[in-house]
């Protein structure tokens, strides 16, 4: 009896494991046919400009007809900032003031957020991102992860250590919370190995380009420049996961543009060519193919 009881314990512990890994390990799945995306942070967004996309990376406060999107079959995901936060948010009174806000400024007028803080992550996994999918959302877009490897290192890392650890745990929770809903997180090449168990897809920002300001044009990197991420984001897509690429390069030549999508599709990554307000849609991506 005792034996029957130790082998039904076995078997329940085993599914409960692949049960665990089909939800953190292999959830790929539900990005499955995306072919195009969007990315646009404006606050009212044209949904009937979306709708001709599978994927829609939107800011979840703005004025958006989420019904029309999902009923033409467009997956939306709304817009988390996990290591900063910007004054202009919903949720800066909830947290101004406590130990979730660093006293570090970010060139774009927000604060760092610390990570490693209770009330910061049950801010995210408690507050912000229940309020987005409370919206219709099917699920979230990661940002300025990169920012812990930043923090991590500056001055050192004195007074910052364990940021990326923090954001690699805070991302394992978030899947543990929220199991079934999409996760696309951007950059953070550095935590990409330790966290992309927990993720569908990457966004590789300003990877293949080179904005310049000053010109509002964007450049073709040099791929030495890039060799290591590539592997990273090849690594990723071969796992399963959608790979997403974004560069500024809407104001750049013809030819800059005709091979940056080149590019991206050779690897059977997803691009999307914008200027970086992202305030506007452009359809260059979804209207030409120069995969061959």
């Amino acid at each position: 009896m005792r034996l029957i009881k130790n082998i039904f314990t076995l078997i329940i512990f085993i599914m409960s494991f692949f049960s665990c890994i089909q939800n953190s390990v292999s959830p790929k799945q539900r990005l499955q046919g995306v072919q195009n995306w969007v990315c646009c942070y404006n606050s009212y967004v044209p949904s009937e400009e979306i709708v001709r996309y599978d994927l829609a990376v939107l800011d979840p406060d703005a004025e958006i007809d989420i019904p029309l999107l999902k009923a033409s079959s467009t997956k939306v995901v709304g817009y988390v900032s996990l290591v900063e936060v910007q004054p202009s948010r919903w949720y800066w009174d909830k947290v101004v003031g406590t130990d979730a806000v660093l006293p570090e400024k970010t060139v774009y007028g927000g604060f760092y957020a610390d990570v490693r803080s209770q009330s910061w992550q049950q801010t995210v996994v408690d507050t912000v991102i229940p309020n987005i999918l409370h919206k219709g959302f099917d699920g979230i877009f990661l940002d300025t992860i990169d920012s812990a490897e930043y923090l991590q290192s500056l001055k050192d890392g004195e007074g910052y250590e364990g940021m990326q650890e923090a954001t690699v745990a805070l991302i394992e929770a978030i899947r543990r919370a929220f199991p079934n809903i999409v996760i696309i997180a951007n950059r953070g090449f550095a935590m990409l190995p330790d966290y992309e168990p927990f993720v569908d897809g990457l966004l590789a920002e300003s990877v293949l380009t080179e904005y310049n300001p000053k010109t509002e044009k964007a450049a073709l990197r040099d791929p030495a420049q890039y060799a290591h991420y590539l592997q990273l984001m090849t690594n990723f897509h071969r796992k399963g996961g959608l790979v997403l690429t974004l560069d500024y390069a809407i104001n750049s030549s013809f030819l800059v543009q005709k091979n940056v999508l080149k590019l991206s599709m050779k690897y059977d990554f997803i691009p999307y060519l914008s200027d970086p307000s992202l305030n506007n849609i452009y359809h260059i991506a979804l209207e030409n193919s120069y995969g061959d």
